[in-house]
């Protein structure tokens, strides 16, 4: 069963007064249980020529692999064929969300393809802002962080930073961040990510895009899951890889899935514990994405992108990944062109669904800290380049977000704009580490001694941080060669 990210409770009267309204309009009945606004907010706009069928499209998961998209929607923008609402998972979801957001593909070519994914990823690039102790245990080896509380030693919840990837999420749809209702943005979305409580589906459709889109991209183990009052949410490639039942059930009369088709595994790959963990990963993404292909209908097109060679971590290689969706969709360009519209209802919707810029440029009021509990908010504050009065965009804040990200004192680093939207708050609301704040750090390093001599060293730091309002700490080594 799927949960709506915060369902909207609507009385029987209402339900009957909304679908009788909509086929009034002339829009195809839903299946029970479909919100009726997301239906109503995508069909076809006023000053159409004809009626036509409502187009949904599904994004598959795939990681790196999902540059594909990008190919599909750069040929159905040649083939004229416009795109009433959108589905995806992973990174279906990001490239679903920036078209979604107003961006054509060119635009999200242009972005995804110009990511530092080895920064953004790996972390690296990043330490400039990092504690001189910080840096040195990183560049010495160290890169393991085990929290302690209460006698236990705690992992951390994901190997990977997300504070990267989150800041460039919120750069990707900046505007859109200041939508909280997915149905109202220029084209309407949704995210599909794994509530880690329940194993259930949530598709998200309200709050904040690029939290959602990240939601929906974080690989169990590998990211820290986003966690709200209700869920723990995590990749939604665990039960939905490819979200055609939600694309329908949003505003689908025909469906376009586009699927990352993958190749089966040889015995010479499986080799040893952790390629075999992968694998029945795989099996079990393969499993779910079959269950929804078996639903697609004789009107419905699905486009199967080979990309035999291509990992989920290639992301250094998502540029190639692109042609491959172009061939892909141009093999079925005989059936997409069966819903192509003329030039000028093509340049109508495409000029009513596009932004020209993600980038927000305000004059700030107020720059607050919140939700700290150890953290000394004035210490992050001396941090920060942005102050109250400053006219901004993304890029400044950007910058501070990563001075903030990189203290080995936070997990990660949110902000958002409150108030005025031409005069606005700005409002961080960074994460303390989950472990901390005392930390044990393990490290092993080996080095010549001279003779020829080869010596391995074991090393632990134990950490206790903030011991008063200054940011006072102390640091535990223990070292056996």
């Amino acid at each position: 069963m799927s949960r709506h990210f915060a369902a909207r409770g609507v009385g029987l009267h209402c339900i009957w007064f909304c679908l009788t309204t909509a086929l009034a309009a002339g829009v195809a009945a839903q299946e029970a249980g479909i919100p009726p606004k997301g239906a109503a907010v995508s069909a076809p706009q006023a000053g159409t020529a004809h009626e036509r069928p409502r187009i949904a499209l599904a994004l598959a998961g795939g990681g790196a692999r999902g540059g594909a998209h990008i190919g599909v929607l750069k040929v159905l923008e040649e083939l004229r064929v416009p795109i009433d609402c959108i589905a995806g998972t992973s990174m279906g979801a990001l490239v679903g969300g920036g078209y979604a957001s107003g961006m054509p593909a060119a635009d999200i070519e242009q972005f995804v393809t110009h990511v530092d994914w080895k920064s953004v990823v790996g972390g690296v690039g990043s330490r400039k802002f990092e504690p001189a102790e910080q840096k040195r245990f990183n560049e010495a080896g160290g890169s393991v962080e085990l929290g302690l509380k209460d006698g236990k030693i705690i992992p951390p919840s994901g190997l990977i930073a997300s504070s990267r990837i989150e800041d460039v999420l919120r750069a990707y749809v900046a505007k859109a961040r200041t939508v909280a209702d997915f149905d109202r943005l220029p084209i309407p979305y949704r995210a599909v990510a794994t509530d880690m409580l329940t194993g259930e589906m949530v598709v998200l459709d309200h709050g904040d895009i690029a939290m959602a889109m990240r939601a929906s991209m974080a690989i169990p183990g590998a990211f820290a899951p986003v966690v709200t009052d209700k869920y723990v949410l995590s990749d939604g490639y665990v039960v939905r890889n490819l979200p055609i039942d939600v694309a329908r059930e949003l505003c689908g009369d025909v469906v376009i899935a586009v699927n990352l088709a993958k190749q089966n595994a040889t015995p010479e790959q499986l080799v040893g514990p952790a390629s075999l963990i992968s694998r029945s990963s795989d099996i079990m993404m393969e499993a779910n994405e079959l269950a929804q292909l078996q639903t697609l209908t004789d009107r419905d097109i699905r486009i199967d992108v080979d990309l035999a060679g291509f990992s989920a971590a290639d992301f250094e290689r998502t540029a190639e990944t692109i042609p491959l969706g172009e061939k892909a969709a141009r093999a079925m360009a005989a059936k997409l062109a069966t819903l192509s519209v003329s030039p000028a209802e093509y340049t109508a919707w495409r000029s009513r669904v596009t932004v020209k810029s993600q980038n927000l440029e305000v004059r700030v009021a107020d720059v607050q800290i919140r939700g700290l509990k150890y953290v000394n908010p004035e210490y992050l504050r001396t941090l920060l380049k942005v102050h109250a009065g400053d006219t901004v965009d993304i890029t400044a804040i950007s910058r501070d977000a990563a001075r903030l990200a990189v203290l080995d004192d936070l997990d990660s680093v949110e902000y958002r704009f409150e108030g005025d939207p031409d005069n606005p708050v700005l409002v961080w609301e960074p994460r303390e580490k989950q472990i901390g704040p005392d930390v044990l750090r393990p490290s092993m390093g080996i080095y010549f001694a001279g003779a020829g001599e080869l010596r391995f060293v074991l090393e632990a730091q134990y950490v206790r941080r903030w011991l008063n309002q200054y940011g006072a700490r102390r640091t535990h080594h223990r070292r056996h060669l």
